[in-house]
């Protein structure tokens, strides 16, 4: 089923978490098109924060391919879905998940992903700030698809984290990504952009270098380079976080760029910050 594209308009934007009663920093992850990663980025960022001993809450909130939970052997039930109809709290809802994060799942049922109501709305924020006092971060897999449930997530986000790969379909996608975030969204968060699957640190800058300049050019903001992640070789027979970083399997340099991604992001201001405009 293909996910409609939808406009959401600014004043029914909730306001991030972050910014409401010392609430959990939101971290949300996009990915400019399928494959690029965005799931891998979103679950080994989490991994790594929960390494850091910062309590860590990871949600799927990927319409499309609602991944996380199986990736790390837990069950779809609850989800989501049960949390935007208030058929369960989100403390319920809840699942302990390797490296002591604890994981929403995702679901890609019609009941959640087409139609998300200013009550659903009001609902998800409330239960986002019900964890302040039980998270430091709450990362969010956001998946690729403008759908109403992403303009949910993006709109509570304090950072929003665009991911890309080498190739130039993905580079010409994330531009045309960034393009419709914001287009069709009030975008209040920091924006970013990571590079995975780069070879090289060279390599990364070009691509970082390329949609930035056709932000700058066509969109008039400016994206911040959050980093870029070298393929994992163990990725190929394990494609998930149940391991952790610290695994055996995991090499050294993949593991090295996510602490730099993580350097990056808790070196970033916790308030908001819209994408920096351009000066005419």
């Amino acid at each position: 089923m293909t996910n409609r594209t939808v406009e959401v308009r600014p004043h029914l934007l909730a306001t991030p978490a972050a910014a409401l009663a010392g609430g959990p920093r939101i971290l949300a992850i996009s990915g400019g098109r399928a494959g690029v990663g965005a799931t891998t980025v979103a679950m080994n960022l989490a991994t790594s924060l929960a390494s850091e001993a910062l309590r860590v809450v990871l949600i799927d909130g990927d319409s499309c391919q609602a991944e996380v939970a199986a990736h790390c052997g837990l069950t779809a039930q609850p989800n989501i879905s049960d949390v935007l109809t208030g058929r369960k709290n989100i403390h319920e809802a809840l699942q302990r998940a390797p490296a002591g994060m604890q994981i929403l799942a995702g679901s890609i049922s019609a009941e959640a992903a087409p139609a998300i109501s200013p009550r659903m709305r009001q609902r998800l924020q409330r239960q986002l700030l019900s964890l302040r006092r039980h998270a430091d971060w709450i990362i969010v897999d956001a998946g690729h698809q403008a759908t109403e449930l992403m303009s949910l997530l993006w709109s509570l986000a304090d950072q929003v984290l665009l991911v890309t790969a080498p190739d130039a379909a993905a580079v010409m996608d994330t531009y045309a990504f960034v393009k419709t975030l914001l287009s069709n969204h009030a975008m209040n968060a920091n924006l970013s952009l990571a590079v995975n699957l780069a070879e090289s640190a060279a390599d990364a800058a070009d691509v970082y270098r390329r949609v930035d300049q056709s932000c700058r050019r066509f969109l008039g903001i400016s994206l911040g380079f959050a980093g870029f992640v070298p393929p994992d070789p163990s990725s190929v027979s394990r494609p998930d976080a149940s391991a952790g970083l610290d695994s055996r399997q995991t090499t050294e340099p993949f593991a090295d760029a996510f602490s730099r991604l993580v350097h990056h992001l808790t070196a970033a201001p916790a308030a908001n910050a819209a994408p920096r405009r351009m000066a005419a």
